[in-house]
């Protein structure tokens, strides 16, 4: 009845992807972006089915895109610094995971994250600074514990290693990568 309606196309295209039907995600995204060409989160769903769909550079542009528009989206920033870490891109993540904490310096998901990349530089006393400062802001963030565990068992502190492994599968029963963790330290 009003095909102008940019909200309804963009809730289509989220059932879409929901619905696991991409590429009908992706025109409802394009219809809505025909008719406002500067909106932030169609951009941004539309980069996350280009992103699901393997296209990374294709997702990288609509991010970027978006993040022109309005950079105050640290949760957009956050999606970006993700994909570059799947990318292998670390330094570029690191960047636009300080850019998310510019916007929300309450994202422990973000702290937690760049907690993860100075781990794997070796950067133990600042990956321990950055997933505590992130857990004490938010508890539940995925991960959390299973990054202090492997800083914890990287020092040697295997029993409070062990603590946080459980910890982790306390509130994330499949995290696969904590159970593995956790097998190989009660192994040794």
């Amino acid at each position: 009845e009003d095909p102008g309606i940019i909200d309804a196309y963009t809730a289509v295209g989220d059932w879409l992807r929901r619905l696991k039907r991409p590429g009908e995600a992706i025109a409802a995204y394009r219809k809505a972006l025909e008719i406002q060409p500067e909106n932030e989160m169609a951009l941004s769903d539309l980069a996350e089915v280009y992103r699901a769909q393997g296209q990374p550079d294709a997702a990288i542009e609509g991010y970027k895109t978006a993040l022109k528009l309005e950079p105050r989206q640290p949760n957009i920033w956050y999606q970006l610094a993700t994909l570059y870490v799947d990318l292998g891109r670390t330094a570029d993540a690191t960047a636009t995971f300080e850019e998310a904490l510019r916007y929300n310096p309450k994202m422990g998901s973000a702290y937690n994250s760049l907690a993860a990349l100075a781990f794997a530089r070796g950067k133990l006393d600042e990956a321990e600074r950055l997933v505590r400062r992130g857990l004490e802001l938010e508890e539940d963030v995925r991960s959390s514990r299973f990054n202090l565990a492997r800083i914890l068992e990287a020092r040697g502190e295997v029993k409070q290693a062990e603590v946080e492994y459980r910890e982790e599968l306390d509130r994330f029963a499949d995290n696969g990568r904590a159970r593995f963790n956790l097998a190989q330290l009660l192994r040794e």
